[in-house]
């Protein structure tokens, strides 16, 4: 948005370096855009194109996006120095957006030049999560009479060529939208589908949008592919028999950190609840932004059910909450990874696989369940009410259940797969990764969230009043 790039090139002038607002446009000479993708708004001109004096919800992209693609140019005639400055000021301009900026390894080759090449993975944080369609020209409407499909899903939750093959193999496109936590997915269909063929709810999201007939039944004569599932995952307590729901990916809730910043292991949630304890990372800790996992978790660590209906447990869940809440940088919707790899936090409440990742990319990073016990989901592969493309969909779940595509999604995303066969092609480095498998002694003190019908309301006053402390 205009706002955030105006902050920008003041910084770059304020650090000695020149800013070119009318060289933008020549972003689209870049070769990220050689591999098929095109950055258009609605027909009127290139994204970039006389961005000044806008605001950012004139562009159908997010401030991610924009600074994700803005430090090539930058780099592409380099000073000395010039890319850690940069970096330094993306992050700092970045603070209002979703997403902090992460460096790359092309942005590790300070003072030369830069190969201005972005990841799959990487555009589809910047883009996908605004739903710029993943194919060459085309549009945002929704079309019943296309070969498209408009897919729903977390952040960085795909393999980096899923969508390219599932393309080239039957000849549909995809429209990939993203969503940062259940609330956020569950709000935007509550009222009615605005066209989703596939979405991607956890385990308790599942069985309330079944209850509340939001999900379409799933035909397993069209899912061929069930039979690499492990038996475990066949008759979940949250969709007995898998009517409504195929499962994709499992995995628990604890703490990422990095090691080198922290006084010993944080295995106990006192670490990051107790006030006391937690402003020894004062400013350094992330919280989920899921209402449900926060507060379920601090039931738990309370000696209380994850599941608690009791209005006076959650009220003592909540006051414990705001007591520490000063000692919070942040609850973060789904990128507590980022946050930590960026420096801007030490110690952050994640999803097991996010941490995983980047344990593998990056050394001095590590992953704990803390000892008083945790959260258990499983994500499942759901086709809402409504869906413009049921016969599509169920082709997409099928083919992320093949073999060959499941492993190259498990290698990209580092969750726990339920795919039995799948699983069994994968490295050590996987299977055996307590991170990415918790251990059973693990597993035995983890919970999985429940639907809690109208009592939801209790988490929701909850929440609201631990957001506005």
């Amino acid at each position: 948005g205009g706002v955030t790039l105006e902050r920008f090139a003041k910084a770059l002038g304020d650090r000695g370096l020149k800013a070119h607002p009318s060289s933008y446009p020549a972003l689209h000479t870049l070769p990220i855009f050689a591999e098929g993708f095109d950055l258009f708004t609605g027909g009127r001109g290139p994204l970039i194109e006389g961005w000044q004096g806008h605001k950012q919800d004139d562009f159908p992209v997010t401030n991610r996006l924009l600074e994700e693609l803005l430090f090539l140019p930058c780099l592409s005639d380099p000073v000395e120095g010039a890319a850690q400055t940069v970096l330094s000021i993306l992050r700092e301009t970045a603070a209002g957006a979703k997403k902090s900026i992460r460096e790359t390894k092309h942005m590790k080759k300070l003072g030369k030049i830069m190969n201005p090449r972005v990841s799959r993975r990487s555009f589809l944080q910047g883009t996908a999560a605004v739903g710029i369609t993943l194919t060459a020209g085309a549009g945002r409407g929704w079309a019943t009479e296309t070969k498209q499909l408009n897919v729903y899903n977390w952040d960085t939750y795909i393999g980096e060529t899923t969508l390219d093959t599932f393309t080239k193999s039957t000849g549909i496109k995809v429209q990939y939208d993203l969503f940062g936590d259940n609330e956020e997915m569950f709000a935007k269909l509550k009222e009615g589908n605005p066209g989703y063929d596939i979405i991607v709810p956890t385990d308790y999201m599942v069985e309330d949008m079944i209850s509340l007939g939001m999900l379409e039944e799933i035909d397993h004569s069209k899912i061929p592919n069930m039979v690499h599932l492990d038996k475990t995952f066949l008759d979940p307590a949250f969709d007995p028999g898998l009517k409504h729901s195929i499962p994709y990916f499992w995995g628990t809730l604890g703490f990422g950190y990095k090691e080198s910043a922290v006084d010993g292991v944080p295995d106990s949630w006192a670490d990051v609840l107790e006030p006391e304890r937690a402003k020894r990372y004062s400013g350094r800790i992330a919280l989920l932004s899921d209402p449900r996992a926060v507060i379920g978790c601090t039931l738990k660590y309370m000696g209380y059910p994850m599941n608690s209906i009791n209005p006076k447990e959650i009220a003592k869940a909540r006051d414990l909450l705001i007591a520490v809440k000063p000692h919070i940088k942040t609850y973060a919707a789904d990128n507590g990874q980022d946050l930590l790899i960026a420096g801007e936090v030490d110690i952050t409440m994640e999803w097991s696989g996010d941490i995983a990742a980047i344990m593998m990319e990056e050394k001095g990073y590590n992953y704990v369940v803390p000892k008083e016990g945790s959260n258990v989901w499983v994500d499942s592969l759901c086709i809402p009410t409504g869906a413009p493309h049921p016969g599509d969909a169920h082709k997409f779940i099928n083919y992320l259940h093949d073999v060959d595509v499941h492993v190259e999604i498990a290698n990209t995303i580092y969750f726990a797969t339920p795919n039995r066969d799948a699983k069994a092609k994968m490295p050590k480095e996987y299977t055996e990764n307590p991170a990415v498998f918790a251990p059973d002694d693990v597993l035995g003190r983890c919970e999985a969230i429940l639907s809690v019908g109208k009592h939801t309301r209790l988490y929701d006053e909850a929440w609201t009043e631990i957001q506005a402390a």
